[in-house]
């Protein structure tokens, strides 16, 4: 069976997370989802929508994280893994928080992008 992973969410990175939560908050209409560590995610405008996360990072832009990245959501996180790799992703990191199991892979292009456990 092949693996198609589903958009789930887009992850925004930023030194101040206030100013971004008040912002997408007020201009999406929705409320926060959950808020733990050093990410907030906002619940999605359509129960099956995409997610908005905001990451915490001490870096500038630039220097360390992409600003903006997305998270594919899989039900089976080690053959997903597998799959993008066969098509030519880079492994970067694996993590885990409170039981949340993401990997960070990087495109062909150096784009990099999570997949998440669903």
């Amino acid at each position: 069976m092949e693996v198609k992973p589903k958009l789930d969410t887009v992850v925004i990175n930023g030194n101040d997370l206030e100013p971004l939560i008040s912002f997408w908050k007020a201009l999406l209409g929705v409320e926060e989802l959950f808020r733990f560590d050093k990410f907030v995610g906002l619940k999605p405008q359509d129960p099956k929508g995409v997610k908005l996360v905001f990451q915490k990072v001490s870096e500038e832009k630039g220097t360390e994280w992409n600003r903006v990245h997305i998270d594919l959501g899989v039900k089976d996180l080690a053959e997903a893994e597998v799959r993008v790799l066969e098509l030519g992703a880079s492994l970067l990191e694996k993590h885990e928080l409170e039981g949340f199991q993401w990997t960070v892979f990087a495109d062909p292009g150096g784009n990099e992008f999570c997949l998440v456990m669903e």
